[in-house]
């Protein structure tokens, strides 16, 4: 047989402050102090729960009840009396100030204050967010947000980058980290030969391209300079290349034109500034282009000189 005490747990588990059904729950008879007999004669109250006994269900505030014969029985309270303080987005009134959950909607609670305010408070749950599951999002009784519970990972890749489905995969950040996730858990790479990591001479540099595990190779004809040709440089910006038969400092490279040169720039950001003699690029490379920006225009004018 279950104790009273038990029951009595149970049944007054809910916010003494909020029901479902007006004139059905006293807030002022609520006392989990009281000491109710221990005699097994359950009753259904008006709020559809089953308490142990009357006085049981009485100490809940439950104001009516119905007994094992089904009588009714109901207690002498005006519940107009008992003005209503709050009411929440949903409709359930509220008769005393303080936080609030509803026991049956755990999304909705706020506060109720003195002035008869509801303050809701808003959940900001993951999957509504945006937030990616990689998983099933589940429901937990008792709280708002679903959880999300991951998916165990089906295959492994060589760099630990976990595969949750069968099939060719290919890492989105790392296209030389490819392969075959089997069924079994077991991943099969992909092997990549690369000219430059088979020893592959390259007469230029190699290049990396983006999307591309292998580097390719940018021929330069040894015989093909630019040393004899000049350009016009027009005010502002200009691009130019630099194809002259070797390397060359940046500042000699502009010195012919330093009185003009604002600023130059390589594919990577680094500049030179003659304003400050500042010199981040170092070396012009020869068969890379550059920005350079000039105040005014320059005539016949021979980088490589």
């Amino acid at each position: 047989m279950k104790t009273l005490l038990t029951l009595f747990a149970i049944c007054i588990s809910f916010t003494s402050y909020a029901q479902t059904e007006i004139c059905c729950i006293n807030p002022d008879w609520v006392n989990p102090e009281v000491n109710c007999m221990e005699v097994y004669d359950p009753v259904i109250g008006c709020d559809d729960k089953l308490y142990g006994n009357a006085c049981v269900a009485q100490a809940a505030g439950v104001t009516s009840w119905e007994d094992g014969a089904g009588e009714i029985i109901e207690t002498d309270w005006d519940c107009s009396a008992i003005p209503v303080l709050c009411e929440t987005p949903s409709g359930i009134i509220i008769y005393g100030v303080g936080d609030w959950t509803n026991p049956d909607n755990p999304c909705e609670s706020g506060y109720c204050g003195e002035d008869g305010t509801f303050s809701q408070i808003v959940y900001d749950c993951p999957y509504e967010m945006g937030i990616p599951c990689d998983g099933d999002m589940v429901q937990v009784p008792g709280q708002c947000c679903a959880v999300c519970v991951e998916k165990e990972p089906l295959c492994t890749s060589n760099t630990g980058v976990e595969i949750y489905q069968e099939g060719d995969w290919f890492n989105p950040t790392n296209p030389c980290d490819a392969g075959y996730c089997n069924a079994d858990g077991t991943f099969s790479m992909m092997i990549i030969d690369c000219a430059q990591a088979m020893g592959v001479e390259c007469n230029g540099s190699w290049v990396e391209v983006c999307g591309q595990c292998c580097s390719e190779c940018v021929e330069i004809a040894a015989a093909t300079t630019l040393d004899g040709v000049s350009i016009t440089l027009n005010q502002g910006w200009n691009m130019i290349g630099f194809g002259c038969g070797a390397d060359k400092n940046a500042a000699t490279a502009f010195s012919a034109i330093k009185d003009q040169l604002i600023i130059a720039k390589n594919g990577f950001g680094n500049a030179y500034l003659t304003e400050y003699n500042f010199n981040g690029i170092g070396d012009l490379k020869r068969g890379y282009g550059y920005l350079i920006k000039v105040t005014e225009e320059v005539p016949n004018y021979n980088i490589c000189e």
